[in-house]
């Protein structure tokens, strides 16, 4: 029996060719002769090879007979498809394989020997399930959808880790029990079912060595790099900031497996479209740099960058591509942008800029110690990226502005939008704060010889509060003297005093109307009702 390497297994594992060889059989006994001699021909080579047929438990056997395997599964294995298709015979979950295409067979030999070329996150207690799951499909003639895409992750020559996705292809094997079987009923099964986190319940249910796998699969792999790049970025995006070291680690490997540059280095800048500066991200470490500032926290656009660039990036919001940084610094008159790549070891140079409703928010920095390795062709990958980038870049942007706001707030006071810059700027330095952020002191905000023209103080709504306490005051005055008048002229009705009253009544509706200018017309109302009362 052959065991896995790695993990026990509800199968007792025979390698065995029968079922090919009962197919070569039929066709040994058609009229075609050509057809009928191919397979007669590899049947006699066999015949004396009982254990291709009964079961082979020994893997010697298989590398002391690789030729004539190769013969015997060379229609599955056609040779005009060997250098294209990445095939070879395997076990589904198991980690050996053997009888590669010559495409496989190159992935294999590229890798380092110490390198361990196993599944995509497969644990013991998924291996044993999946195991299970196959015993219940194909004997108890469930239906259970086990089928998660699996990946193998393999480094080619260079360094790149590339992605591979896993097809099986099974119409060779054979499940069956054994002696040790423990049959199931329908209720056990569903209890499997309903209880994936309980191994030692399916351990229970399929013990160790209890079924048969006798035959062979074959695995193809699909070079699914880029699209893995694409998803493992997604991912990336949504962790959280502690996780920043390892999350920069991984841009880094992924925008390598994208463009397939193995020397690729990334870096970042934010922009600032308000003071046209390049900034440096404040959220970054020594493993995301920005190559346009390298150890500068912020810098004027125009002098960072030469005038083609800063048109292509700024204003027109197009990639800008150096393939030759040494031949650009020629042409350029050795400009000061490409002496500052020179002199980082820069070879070849891109800069795509990361927008969010047509704002441009920052810049990708990617920089090869390569000549061309980065170029107009390969700069078209990019599309698949940057759209998942600017979410993530306008969260950052947005959240350091409200932290900048937040600590001016905290710090000083509420400002003139004429003197934002300069505590925007005191903010900014406690985020390139080298010290630990707590330690931070921040400065005294002066501005020497500055002198205000004017100045205005004012409690909120005290203003109001004071007109409309006048115009209560006018209001009953109005009354008392309405209730006098009425007392006054109780006996005899007088004219001229009945004429007041009315006067008073209608200023006293005046009250009611909305005022435009509140204090101005309250003074020109208690000077009408001075003259009023004593005329």
């Amino acid at each position: 029996m052959i065991k896995n390497y790695k993990y026990i297994s509800p199968f007792k594992i025979l390698i065995s060719f029968h079922k090919l060889i009962e197919g070569l059989e039929q066709i040994a006994l058609s009229d075609v002769d050509y057809r009928s001699n191919y397979a007669k021909g590899l049947l006699s080579q066999i015949k004396d090879k009982t254990e291709f047929r009964d079961g082979i438990n020994n893997l010697d056997v298989i590398k002391n007979n690789q030729e004539l395997i190769r013969y015997l599964l060379a229609d599955l294995f056609p040779t005009a498809l060997t250098n294209n298709e990445i095939k070879a015979v395997t076990l589904p979950f198991y980690d050996f394989t053997f009888n590669y295409s010559e495409r496989f067979k190159k992935i294999v030999n590229d890798v380092d020997v110490s390198f361990d070329m196993s599944i995509r996150d497969m644990d013991e207690h998924q291996f044993y399930v999946m195991n299970c799951t196959l015993i219940l499909n194909a004997y108890y003639n469930q239906n259970i959808d086990f089928g998660k895409p699996l990946f193998y992750d393999i480094p080619d020559k260079n360094g790149i880790l590339k992605h591979y996705k896993i097809l099986y292809n099974a119409d060779f094997l054979e499940i069956f029990p054994t002696e040790n079987t423990k049959f199931l009923n329908q209720t056990e099964i569903e209890e499997l079912i309903d209880n994936y986190d309980n191994l030692e319940l399916w351990k229970k249910a399929f013990p160790e060595g209890s079924w048969n796998l006798k035959g062979f699969a074959i695995v193809s792999l699909v070079d699914v790099t880029v699209e893995n790049a694409v998803s493992n970025l997604k991912s990336n995006l949504l962790k959280s900031d502690s996780d920043k070291a390892e999350l920069n680690e991984s841009f880094e490997s992924i925008f390598r497996s994208v463009l397939k540059i193995p020397d690729l280095k990334i870096g970042f800048t934010f922009y600032d479209e308000e003071e046209d500066l390049f900034m440096k991200p404040p959220f970054s470490n020594e493993n995301l740099k920005s190559f346009i500032l390298l150890n500068e926290k912020e810098a004027d656009c125009k002098n960072a960058l030469c005038g083609c660039s800063y048109e292509n990036l700024i204003e027109n919001k197009k990639h800008f591509i150096i393939p030759n940084v040494k031949e650009y610094a020629f042409l350029q008159n050795n400009n000061l942008f490409s002496n500052h790549l020179i002199k980082q070891g820069v070879q070849s140079f891109l800069l795509a800029p990361v927008i969010k409703d047509k704002k441009l928010l920052g810049l990708i920095e990617l920089a090869s110690p390569t000549v061309r390795a980065l170029n107009s062709v390969n700069a078209n990958k990019l599309e698949l990226i940057l759209p998942y980038l600017s979410d993530t870049v306008e969260k950052k942007t947005n959240d350091m502005i409200n932290q900048m706001e937040a600590i001016i707030q905290k710090e000083y006071t509420s400002i003139h939008k004429s003197v934002y810059w300069k505590f925007k700027k005191e903010a900014k330095n406690y985020f390139y704060s080298d010290s630990a952020r707590e330690d931070y002191n921040f400065k005294e905000i002066v501005f020497k010889e500055v002198y205000p023209l004017y100045g205005q103080i004012d409690i909120k709504g005290s203003s109001e509060n004071r007109i409309s306490a006048i115009v209560n005051d006018l209001k009953l005055q109005i009354n008392h003297l309405i209730e006098i008048i009425n007392i006054l002229n109780s006996d005899k009705k007088i004219s001229v005093i009945e004429q007041k009253k009315f006067e008073l009544e209608s200023f006293l509706r005046e009250f009611e109307q909305p005022f435009k200018n509140e204090l101005v017309y309250v003074f020109k109302l208690n000077w009408t009702f001075a003259k009023r009362v004593f005329s």
